[in-house]
């Protein structure tokens, strides 16, 4: 587990197509306390999140890979004092986003999509904590892909058709964006300047996003570990405690 508060502050690199690298990490933003998490199946994985919110008591769980539908009923993956705001997969299986807010945080979904074919969701949820700027909250899951699927410019549109959504609302976004050829440390793609991974660097520069994570967070036996899950803010003066986990 790594702990650490930090400030984000943009760095001024151009991304460039030539050089490339999910567990647990904590991360405060607006004061709040935030977990990402890669779940594989939430139903499954309920009994193990309800013991870590008992401990870590977060204000905001980002979850992705939820695997949920229409027939798993909300009160099977409820969280006791918390809002649960979802969007599943609607063109197969898998995949699937959700955001659980604090109950005594009053919040608002400002927005939901899902790709139709069943490559990508995002989910934007709007925060009105007390004595503070409203915040904005999105959670994106992308599956893994060629340089530049057909799914991308609608996905990227999306993203831009949600930040651009309370234009003066301080930003989070979390999720799994499955853009292992990105090296976060230069900000450097190995893909070419066609590529959706390079397109994606061009998107946080001309957003004035910054990514925060900075080790691997997803392992599998036998394979070299990668960076997929992301905590995207746009804001240089607020910090973020957050856990970061990807099963």
């Amino acid at each position: 587990m790594i702990a650490h508060k930090f400030h984000s502050n943009k760095p001024n690199v151009k991304p460039s197509p030539t050089n490339s690298q999910q567990p647990v990490s904590k991360k405060v933003f607006h004061s709040l306390s935030v977990i990402s998490l890669n779940a594989n199946s939430l139903p499954n994985k309920i009994d193990e999140l309800k013991i870590c919110i008992a401990t870590a008591k977060p204000d905001i769980i980002a979850i992705t890979e939820t695997h949920l539908s229409d027939s798993v009923d909300s009160s099977t993956v409820s969280l006791n004092e918390y809002t649960l705001y979802r969007r599943d997969r609607t063109g197969g299986t898998h995949g699937g986003v959700a955001i659980y807010i604090k109950s005594n945080i009053p919040s608002y979904e400002l927005h939901s999509k899902s790709d139709p074919a069943g490559e990508w969701e995002s989910l934007w949820c709007c925060l009105k904590p007390q004595n503070s700027t409203n915040l904005k909250i999105g959670c994106c899951y992308r599956i893994p892909s060629s340089s530049m699927p057909n799914h991308w410019p609608e996905f990227l549109s999306s993203l831009n058709f949600c930040f651009d959504s309370l234009p003066k609302a301080p930003t989070l976004i979390l999720g799994d964006f499955n853009f292992p050829t990105i090296n976060w440390s230069n900000l450097l793609t190995t893909q070419s300047e066609s590529s959706a991974s390079f397109e994606f660097l061009e998107f946080l520069q001309d957003s004035d996003l910054n990514q925060h994570v900075h080790q691997p967070t997803r392992h599998r036996p036998n394979q070299v570990s990668s960076l997929l899950d992301l905590v995207l803010t746009h804001q240089t003066s607020r910090s973020l405690l957050l856990f970061t986990h990807h099963h």
